[in-house]
């Protein structure tokens, strides 16, 4: 196996990509001159590289790194656009990584929507969908939405497969901002309720399915 190492000016990423097994090893950073929130980031980046699929990686891996590092009691989800503090770091590391994974996908990965997805707790299995949507209804309570939303705003249009959860939100017209809504909507049920959940978009009118804003 080749070794792939990618260096800037800030630190040296590296690893080996066993083609045969699909599987990452010898996954390191090297810090040449990373801030504190950088090297959490890649650290995080380090041990996903291994629990998680390349097509997992490509599409999920910021949103599951700051799902992780996120600190719900001190960075709240307030008015505005619901975006985590610093940004910029999220930014880069998302084209980063988006970069160096693209030439090991297969040609068939990408031509296909496909998510690698946590099989459900155990607990939230045997719940039963008005259950799940009760359980999903209470949780939002404490999640802290702009001005003028609640989760009176938010109607869930139906669970499939045990963990998808298509919502519709209500008296919010700025798309970029629903897109955004529902990303957090789902980092915050992840960590607070059960980690298997993902969270859809879709619009009432036009029965669109939208894909979850991508990091």
């Amino acid at each position: 196996m080749k070794k792939n190492i990618f260096e800037n000016e800030k630190f040296i990423f590296s690893f080996f990509y066993n083609e045969k097994t699909g599987k990452f090893e010898d996954v390191n950073f090297k810090d040449k001159d990373l801030n504190l929130l950088e090297k959490k980031i890649l650290k995080e980046a380090v041990n996903l590289f291994y629990e998680c699929s390349i097509q997992e990686l490509y599409e999920h891996l910021i949103i599951r790194i700051e799902n992780r590092l996120r600190d719900y009691s001190s960075q709240p989800f307030t008015e505005g656009v619901l975006m985590p503090e610093n940004l910029k770091e999220y930014k880069f590391f998302q084209t980063f990584f988006r970069k160096i994974l693209k030439n090991l996908i297969s040609k068939d990965i990408r031509s296909r929507i496909n998510f690698q997805c946590l099989k459900p707790s155990e607990k939230w299995t045997y719940l039963n969908d008005q259950k799940k949507h009760q359980t999903i209804m209470e949780c939002l309570k404490k999640f802290k939405f702009p001005n003028e939303i609640t989760e009176k705003n938010i109607r869930i249009l139906r669970i499939e497969n045990k963990s998808d959860i298509f919502i519709d939100i209500q008296n919010m017209f700025d798309i970029d901002m629903k897109n955004k809504l529902c990303l957090y909507l789902e980092i915050f049920l992840k960590r607070s309720l059960e980690e298997s959940l993902n969270i859809y978009l879709e619009t009432v009118v036009d029965k669109n399915k939208m894909r979850r804003l991508k990091l």
